[in-house]
């Protein structure tokens, strides 16, 4: 049977393969291209479908791309979706899916992840995300090689101690969301004290870390002249209190001697004259 077989009103149209975009009738500006491809699609318009029975659900949806070998919706009527790859299934609207249920690696501007316990990892280099990565367990990884980096300095713990005293936090929601609460710094304010990251709009997930440590380095150096201090007057109080202790026991001591007997007087002897 011929692509596009059943079209009357449809404009625009593009059908390759067979019984591609059989059934439409109306819809205009589709792509269809593929055996089988969106063949019982009716009136649906401007999808873009490309791949062997891909599309085989749909019926009545818009704005649509399937790529991929039966890469389909799971509802006849969805609107701007999209599912990539051999198998891939969207079901949703104002969705992108890639791969199927079986993928488990996703790479973005480099030809494969970097190793084992990757999902997903981005670019090569400074210009396009430097290998950072989402693990296999759902942790996104910033890159931090010391091979990656320049301009490194010290830093003065006890400055970076007293700015985090001085950052507001609260807990809050991004606006029109529900269900979702945060607790941290607002990006201005963070920018204000710590001058990290592009702007004063966002906030990495690298940096608001490295100012924990700092200050966690400068609490612990801080708690160990004090654990120094308490123990210098620690042991200045066992002096003392040795001290004490010795000047108890020989009052214990005076007082178990007793009082001192009488002296009984020396008689005078008379002189002769």
């Amino acid at each position: 049977m011929l692509a596009g077989l059943k079209n009357t009103n449809g404009g625009g149209n593009v059908f390759v393969g067979f019984q591609a975009g059989r059934d439409n009738t109306s819809g205009g500006g589709n792509t269809l291209m593929g055996f089988t491809a969106a063949n019982q699609a009716t009136s649906g318009e401007d999808n873009t479908i490309i791949g062997y029975a891909a599309g085989s659900v749909l019926r009545t949806g818009s704005d649509v791309t399937l790529l991929g070998y039966a890469a389909d919706v799971t509802s006849a009527a969805l609107v701007n979706a999209a599912a990539i790859g051999s198998g891939a299934k969207v079901d949703d609207f104002n969705t992108m899916t890639f791969g199927n249920t079986l993928t488990n690696k996703w790479a973005f501007g480099r030809p494969g992840v970097g190793g084992a316990g990757i999902a997903l990892q981005v670019g090569t280099s400074n210009i396009n995300g430097n290998g950072a990565y989402l693990s296999s367990g759902g942790t996104w990884t910033n890159a931090s090689d010391i091979n990656l980096k320049e301009n490194i300095r010290p830093v003065e713990s006890a400055q970076v101690l007293g700015l985090i005293r001085q950052l507001p936090l609260s807990r809050w929601t991004y606006k029109g969301t529900q269900g979702e609460t945060h607790l941290g710094p607002m990006a201005q304010d963070f920018y204000r004290l710590f001058r990290l990251g592009l702007n004063e709009t966002s906030i990495s997930t690298i940096d608001p870390a490295g100012v924990a440590l700092v200050g966690v380095q400068e609490l612990a150096k801080q708690n160990d002249v004090l654990r120094a201090e308490n123990e210098a007057l620690r042991q200045q109080l066992q002096v003392l209190q040795a001290g004490q202790a010795r000047t108890e026991a020989r009052l214990v001591a005076l007082e178990q001697v007793g009082p001192r007997a009488p002296v009984a007087p020396v008689p005078l002897t008379a002189s002769r004259p």
